[in-house]
């Protein structure tokens, strides 16, 4: 618990933080404008579209805005420990190490999931107030995805919300491998483009091994499914690297 609470207000006292915060909102808003006006005109949105919309997923990088503010802040955390390394002498113990790492995770974690759900309900308002009563999909696509029509909103955001919350634990222990902030912020658009590049293949190889539909979620739970994976992958790779170290 007093690693929990050292993080967070090591985290907190940070004015990195606070200027993070605050860009990513405003420009996830801003993202959330310029795709609804350029599509207005179209067919409404299902409310897993408008789900998609409102968490500001860039048509590039398919990974909510949200994902790259936390993961920023994430490698930052990360950063800050090897740039003033003050606990040091205290992280000789691997177990202290992984409780230090676990710590991170836990309120990177916390952290980008509210940045999502903050950044999804700033982005509805701005919707709300930019584009009243438009006759374009932005306004039927959020009625729909409020009303509840198709699947659940909650269900309809549980993709965007686990690969932001996955993608920005990875920047912890990829900053850590990269022995750096940038390091582990350059993993971020390797991790947006992973999706997309998964997805089309395995969805293949199970659509013809019979288990396409067997799986739930279905292709929705491959991207969150792809970026899981690597997460783990740098987790245990940095367990691993730290096994003969005396200090993070």
């Amino acid at each position: 618990m007093r690693t929990l609470v050292y993080e967070a207000r090591r985290l907190a006292g940070l004015r990195s933080t606070w200027l993070v915060l605050p860009v990513t909102v405003a420009a996830a808003a801003a993202l959330t404008v310029m795709t609804a006006r350029h599509h207005m005109g179209t067919a409404p949105l299902s409310p897993a579209q408008a789900a998609h919309r409102l968490s500001a997923v860039p048509p590039i990088l398919p990974l909510p805005l949200a994902a790259f503010g936390a993961g920023l802040l994430g490698a930052l955390s990360y950063g800050h420990e090897l740039r003033y390394p003050a606990l040091s002498a205290c992280l000789v113990p691997l177990r202290r190490r992984l409780r230090l790492l676990g710590a991170k995770l836990l309120v990177i974690a916390a952290l980008a999931a509210a940045l999502l759900v903050v950044t999804v309900l700033v982005d509805a308002l701005v919707l709300e107030f930019v584009l009243p009563g438009a006759g374009g999909p932005a306004a039927p696509g959020i009625d729909g995805f409020r009303s509840g029509r198709g699947p659940e909103p909650v269900a309809a955001l549980w993709r965007p919300l686990v690969m932001t919350v996955v993608a920005a634990c990875a920047c912890v222990p990829a900053a850590g491998l990269l022995r750096g902030a940038v390091g582990g912020t350059l993993v971020l658009p390797l991790l947006a483009l992973l999706p997309a590049v998964v997805t089309a293949p395995a969805a293949g190889l199970l659509h013809r091994g019979g288990a396409w539909p067997r799986m739930p979620g279905g292709a929705a739970a491959l991207g969150p499914l792809a970026l899981t994976g690597v997460a783990g992958v740098l987790l245990a790779t940095w367990v691993a690297v730290q096994l003969p170290r005396r200090t993070m």
